[in-house]
């Protein structure tokens, strides 16, 4: 059986009785590219990470010495503290049972 199916001003004729088994057998299974067993360990390990680099920032932010403070190494600092804590904290969840 063929259905009509007006899409604005083009119909378009789609079989109704499609099969998919045909196409479902030629797929190969999704696998994600970290195992979700791993989460909890990347977790851990990506928070440890960006805490210590966090660390860092707030070093470098609170030397006594205004000549050994740079903006460049706080704002490198900054950037890859967020992006490993917020990976982390992505991590964290997903273990959670909460998939983002």
């Amino acid at each position: 059986k063929m259905a009509k199916i007006n899409k604005g001003f083009v119909f378009v004729e789609r079989d109704i009785n499609l099969d998919y088994s045909d196409q479902m057998a030629n797929k190969t299974p999704y696998v994600p590219p970290v195992n979700p067993l791993n989460f909890g360990k990347f977790a851990a390990y990506l928070l440890v990470i960006g805490f210590v680099f966090m660390s860092l920032f707030v070093i470098n932010l609170i030397s006594p010495n205004k000549e050994e403070r740079s903006i460049a190494k706080q704002t490198v600092y900054a950037a890859i503290s967020s992006l490993v804590g917020g990976l982390g904290i992505m991590f964290m969840i997903m273990e959670c049972g909460v998939y983002i």
